[in-house]
C-alpha cells in the first residue's frame, strides 16, 4: 500500500511538474514570437502597427516667411508727400504686405502709408525707393530705383503665399504655407511707367521702335527675367553716342 501511494505521489509530481515546464515553454514562446497589433484571438487587428498614424496628433500647419522686404532695421532719410519736410535718421522696415514703412521709435512702432510719402533713401545701402506718387501708377507700394536716368529702371518687390502642397500618402511636398517674395521691373521715361514683359518676345515688341533697343538685341540674347539684363539693357538706352 505504501509502495502504491509512493508511485501516485511520484507521479503526481511528474505531472506537476510537467505542467510547470509547459506553463514556462509557452510564456517564452510567447515573449519570442509576439504578433504586434493583434492575435489569433483578435484576428481583424492582426498586423496592425502600434505606431499606426490614426494615433498621431493633426500636424497643425505654419505660415513660414516674412513680409518684410528686409527683416532688419535700416536708418533712413524719408522725404513726406505734398510738402518739404524731410524726417531725417529714423529706422524702419519695408511691410511689403500692407504697404507701409514702419518707423522704429524709443517707445512704440508707427506706420506711414505709401500714399503720405515721396521719396526715402536707406543710408547704409545708398538705395532710393520711390512710390506710387511719383511714378503715377495705379499699382501702389515701393518702387526701388536700379538706374537713375532718363530711361529709369525700376524694381517693385511685393510677396505671396503660396499655399502648402503635402501629400500625407507620398510624405512628399510642404507642409508649410510659404511667403515668397517677387519683384516685376518697370521702365518710367518721360512721365510714363511702363511695367516690362517677361516673355522674350513680348519684351523685344515692346522696344520694336527704338532704334537702341534693336541694336541691343541684336548683340546680347534677350533675358527679360534676369535682372543684371535689364540694368545692361537700361543703360545701353542711356547711352548717346
Amino acid at each position: 500500500m505504501k509502495i502504491y501511494m509512493n508511485f501516485e505521489l511520484q507521479t503526481l509530481k511528474k505531472i506537476l511538474l510537467t505542467c510547470m515546464i509547459s506553463v514556462f515553454t509557452y510564456g517564452l514562446s510567447a515573449q519570442g514570437n509576439v504578433v504586434v497589433g493583434g492575435t489569433a484571438s483578435v484576428p481583424f487587428s492582426r498586423g496592425a502597427s502600434k505606431t499606426s498614424k490614426i494615433k498621431e496628433i493633426a500636424y497643425q500647419k505654419k505660415l513660414v516667411g516674412s513680409f518684410y522686404l528686409n527683416d532688419e532695421w535700416a536708418l533712413t532719410d524719408v522725404f513726406l508727400n505734398n510738402d518739404n519736410m524731410v524726417i531725417r535718421d529714423i529706422k524702419t522696415r519695408i511691410d511689403l504686405r500692407n504697404r507701409v514703412l514702419e518707423i522704429k521709435t524709443k517707445d512704440d512702432t508707427l506706420v506711414l502709408p505709401t500714399y503720405r510719402i515721396k521719396k526715402f533713401l536707406i543710408k547704409e545701402s545708398a538705395t532710393l525707393f520711390v512710390t506710387e506718387n511719383v511714378v503715377k501708377s495705379s499699382t501702389k507700394g515701393f518702387y526701388q530705383v536700379v538706374v537713375d536716368d532718363e530711361f529709369t529702371l525700376l524694381s517693385h518687390p511685393d510677396v505671396k503665399i503660396t499655399p502648402s502642397d503635402y501629400n500625407i500618402i507620398t510624405n512628399t511636398g510642404s507642409r508649410d504655407d510659404k511667403i515668397i517674395k517677387k519683384e516685376s521691373f518697370y521702365l518710367f521715361s518721360d512721365g510714363s511707367l511702363m511695367l516690362l514683359n517677361r516673355s522674350r518676345s513680348k519684351f523685344k515688341k515692346q522696344f520694336s521702335e527704338n532704334e537702341r533697343a534693336i541694336e541691343f538685341f541684336g548683340k546680347h540674347k534677350v533675358k527679360p527675367k534676369k535682372m543684371m539684363y535689364l540694368l545692361d539693357f537700361v543703360n545701353y538706352l542711356n547711352v548717346n553716342d
